[in-house]
């Protein structure tokens, strides 16, 4: 019950900030939002999300635990969340929480209609990140990073994916975002670096090439592409690879036919990777469902902006854009609540 009524707030104030302009990200409000989603997840009832389990006994036993396969970013941050500030792990979560979720916030009223965005973004990604507790910082990194790239800062650009990565592998796919900006896509070098970070995912099962990788590595991708594994969720992507294809193209269409004649530096750049994240579903969901599911979602985020965008480019048919938008945010609530199979129940913690 708490997610809808976290689902209708947004709801409501993405109604006044399409007709009413009531509230500005400005408000105390926004920062009012801030702090509650992130208590919300950060103090949430044990075990709700897939690996919350493994994550807890990696805080609690930081000190005799070896990094393994978790990423250097997120264990040393653990290390120094237990052993130096010895918080609680849920005090843990909701910092963690809290620094993602200021990315995202910084980067909404940067573009149109925040709220709305929000409204996508909760349905459709927020409360995944019970599941995808790594991943989740290294997303919210990248989709910052992107004006980085409209203000041609590769350096910058460059060195934030570099630091998502430290949190999650799969956000160097990020990087091929940077050869779609401009006139002219630079074909070859992105061939190269999208050529690259394949054989960094997969080298390791077509033969015995030395790679710079530690054995752990390994074992993380045998992991992500055994179908024996039923922990895993997208090693049955295949089994659902048409229906959600068919959702992410709706999606694209409906984009692209409301956005075509917006000659915007931005939005050019937003459609480009909304649609780089379709054919990287299409080309690996029944090959490599690890790239089609943690290395699409790095560019198929920026739905999130593309879709307030449409609103704020059509006046004309903001009602059936909005109504569009709705539709899709319910589709996805009620998909990312039963994904995580449990309830909400506040944590009774310990601060220190």
């Amino acid at each position: 019950m708490e997610y809808y009524i976290f689902y209708s707030l947004f709801l409501l104030l993405s109604f006044f900030d399409l007709f009413e302009k009531r509230f500005s990200v400005k408000s105390p409000f926004y920062l009012v939002i801030l702090l509650a989603l992130s208590f919300f997840i950060g103090f949430r009832e044990r075990g709700i999300g897939g690996d919350f389990v493994d994550y807890e006994r990696l805080y609690n036993n930081i000190l005799t635990q070896p990094m393994g396969l978790y990423e250097p970013g997120y264990y040393y941050l653990n290390k120094l969340f237990s052993s130096f500030f010895m918080f609680d792990f849920h005090v843990f979560l909701f910092f963690y929480t809290l620094t993602y979720l200021f990315l995202m916030f910084k980067s909404f009223p940067k573009y149109a209609y925040p709220f709305i965005a929000l409204l996508i973004f909760y349905s459709n990604y927020l409360l995944v990140t019970m599941v995808n507790t790594r991943q989740i910082l290294a997303l919210s990194i990248c989709f910052f990073s992107i004006r980085y790239i409209l203000k041609n800062k590769f350096l910058i650009f460059f060195i934030l994916v570099f630091l998502s990565s430290l949190f999650h592998r799969s956000a160097l796919i990020f990087l091929f975002a940077y050869f779609l900006n401009g006139n002219k896509i630079k074909i070859k070098l992105f061939l190269m670096y999208f050529t690259m970070v394949v054989l960094y995912l997969v080298l390791p099962f077509v033969g015995d090439i030395p790679l710079l990788l530690s054995s752990t590595f390994y074992s993380k991708i045998i992991a992500y592409l055994s179908t024996n594994n039923s922990t895993i969720a997208f090693v049955n992507v295949p089994d659902f690879a048409g229906l959600i294809l068919l959702k992410r193209i709706t999606v694209l269409v409906f984009i692209y036919f409301f956005l075509s004649n917006i000659k915007s530096k931005n939005i050019i750049l937003f459609k480009r990777c909304y649609f780089a994240s379709v054919m990287i579903f299409l080309i690996f969901f029944s090959t490599i469902p690890i790239i089609a599911t943690r290395g699409a979602i790095y560019f198929q985020i920026f739905e999130i902006i593309l879709l307030p965008l449409a609103l704020k480019y059509n006046p004309k048919y903001k009602f059936l854009i909005f109504t569009f938008i709705i539709i899709y945010s319910i589709q996805n609530i009620i998909s990312s609540v039963n994904d995580l199979h449990g309830h909400y129940v506040i944590w009774n913690f310990n601060l220190f």
